[in-house]
């Protein structure tokens, strides 16, 4: 989690298919699904995607 955070407080947004790319895939090599179970995973990719909806309307 303190990636993803990481990576947005730089970026601003990312794209939910990095998160199975690197530098997500360093910690794990499955990325955000080796992780955390299913659910969590998918909640995960639900809120970037929100954030990322949220961050272009601004």
């Amino acid at each position: 989690m303190d990636a993803i955070i990481n990576y947005l407080n730089v970026k601003g947004i990312i794209e939910p298919s990095m998160l199975f790319e690197a530098p997500f895939t360093d910690i794990n090599l499955t990325g955000v699904a080796g992780l955390f179970e299913d659910q969590i995973a998918s909640k995960i990719i639900s809120l970037i995607e929100t954030i990322n909806h949220n961050a272009e309307a601004a």
